[in-house]
């Protein structure tokens, strides 16, 4: 919901608040100066006493809020005006015409140096203050040294009479500097208070400003009369009632109309200070909790890379003993394997030359192929093991692939529910390999292929040669690699088949590379899956 603007605030309002105020001003002025055409010092002492009650209300504003109004600006100028008050006072009553002090002419020498001695007094005391609008002061210090350096003028001037004359038949060249001086002062002031004005609020600003530039024009006019009752003495109290009432208005009519935004102004900053840094903080907290989700997510990379290699370890130590068991048992196996295939020929010949029932025979038959099968896949894993688990030196000879194809088919029984095709290219360079792991890589790719269509489907052996490369695919339409295990096909030990050990594909990509080769695949549920060797010419 938008913020509803005070009447009192409003840009018409604050356009006739001025018009009225410049008014008031012009009409007092010409108050003030027909009071003086009637009776100069009824003028003087109104004027002065109008200045005078200015700085006893800035020191008492300034004493009674000095626990709650944390610029120190405010109360350093408020004990000092305090003191200039009491030398503008001595200053009225001294001057010429009064009566109240004795002597001869004692009025123009003593109220001059009275007024020189105030105006000192107040340039110092809107200069030194702007140093402290950052820090902290001692009041009690401040006032002590005030108390001090007025009782000091006081006793210069009316006791030790060691004060420079400053009026003789006219203003002595001290009076003319004097005032020239004072003026230095508070221009350094106006530079002082320009370059704190942040800590200022707007209006209060200008009106300081304003203040000062009147109190200079004040000074000039009070370089330049010859007579105490002088035009030039009018024009000079005139301009410093105008610079008084900036003071009254920046000081005490701020302060009594918009206490808020004086006294809690260091508050409200303090707050957008707060709300910075609780936005901050918040800012912070997030960036805390993005970085504490990372560190989880690194946490849980790392705890997953360690059961990773843990598992690497625990599989490298099973491989490794897999290895020296393959290198060990290997030879003691397969020999008597060999006998055992041996004998399993020479019983199946007879099987089939006895005279005894077919059912019989048909029987025997089958279980002689069933103990065949079981040999031949027992033989397999020996040789993946064997084949995994030594260093391959690979020979290199020129091979007819289509010969080597079809004595890799010989070493595999394809099931009559496959159907069979090879796809040879036409002038197919020869291919520069190992005869005997080339067939050993077609006989693992081919019976994975029969292995994954038990309910039967198309086996396709394919050649072909492009880009200066011999490809040689093995393609099946079973039901595919599952998405899973697509990235850990060719890993040792990975099996998605309930009987195996998981050498074949690992035994197919070592063989591959080691003869400078590639191996890829292509799989796509219930279509079937497709490898493809890679070799260069």
């Amino acid at each position: 919901m938008a913020a509803v603007e005070d009447p009192v605030f409003t840009e018409a309002n604050r356009k006739r608040r001025t018009l009225l105020t410049i008014a008031a001003i012009v009409v007092a002025l010409i108050g003030l100066y027909l009071v003086s055409t009637y009776n100069y010092l009824l003028f003087h002492n109104t004027v002065e006493t109008f200045s005078i009650i200015i700085a006893f209300t800035i020191f008492a504003i300034a004493w009674n809020t000095r626990r709650i109004v944390d610029n120190h600006f405010f109360l350093f100028i408020g004990i000092a005006f305090l003191f200039v008050a009491t030398l503008g006072f001595l200053h009225t009553v001294a001057y010429e015409g009064i009566g109240i002090f004795s002597g001869a002419h004692p009025g123009a020498n003593l109220a001059t140096q009275l007024w020189l001695a105030t105006r000192y007094m107040f340039a110092f005391s809107v200069l030194i203050p702007l140093l402290f609008v950052k820090r902290k002061i001692q009041s009690s210090i401040v006032f002590t040294a005030y108390t001090i350096a007025t009782a000091l003028i006081i006793a210069s001037i009316f006791i030790w009479q060691n004060f420079p004359i400053a009026y003789q038949d006219g203003l002595t060249l001290f009076k003319v500097a004097s005032e020239f001086v004072i003026s230095a002062v508070i221009v350094a002031a106006i530079g002082s208070l320009v370059k704190n004005r942040k800590e200022f609020e707007e209006g209060i600003f200008k009106s300081l400003i304003a203040a000062m530039i009147f109190a200079i024009a004040a000074e000039m006019a009070f370089t330049l009369y010859t007579d105490v009752y002088g035009i030039m003495n009018l024009i000079g109290h005139l301009l410093n009632v105008v610079s008084f009432y900036f003071i009254y208005k920046s000081l005490v009519q701020t302060s009594l109309t918009n206490p808020y935004h004086l006294l809690f102004r260091n508050l409200k900053k303090s707050q957008t200070e707060y709300a910075k840094a609780f936005n901050a903080q918040k800012e912070l907290q997030i960036k805390l909790e993005e970085k504490a989700a990372e560190v989880k997510e690194y946490a849980d990379q790392m705890e997953e890379l360690a059961n990773q290699r843990a598992k690497q370890l625990k599989d490298a130590e099973r491989l490794s003993a897999i290895g020296a068991t393959a290198g060990m048992v290997g030879h003691d196996i397969r020999n008597p394997l060999q006998a055992i295939v041996s004998d399993l020929y020479l019983a199946t010949k007879e099987v089939e030359e006895i005279g005894v029932d077919q059912e019989a025979k048909k029987g025997l038959l089958e279980s002689l192929r069933s103990i065949e099968d079981n040999v031949f896949y027992i033989n397999k894993i020996v040789a993946d093991l064997q084949d995994f688990a030594k260093p391959l030196k690979p020979t290199k000879e020129s091979i007819d692939l289509a010969d080597t194809i079809k004595e890799a088919l010989t070493m595999v029984k394809i099931p009559e529910h496959i159907k069979l095709t090879i796809d040879a290219s036409k002038n197919m360079p020869q291919l520069t390999a190992d005869k005997t792991m080339i067939k050993r890589v077609l006989v693992n790719l081919i019976q994975n292929a029969v292995q994954a269509m038990p309910k039967g489907g198309d086996l396709i052996v394919q050649t072909d040669y492009k880009k200066q490369k011999i490809m040689i695919s093995v393609h099946d339409t079973g039901e595919g690699i599952p998405e899973e295990v697509k990235t850990k096909i060719f890993t040792p030990l990975m099996t998605t088949k309930s009987k195996g050990q998981g050498f074949g594909l690992a035994v197919v990509k070592r063989m591959t590379e080691a003869m400078g080769g590639t191996v890829t695949f292509e799989t796509e549920a219930q279509v079937g899956t497709k490898f493809t060797l890679k070799f260069p010419t």
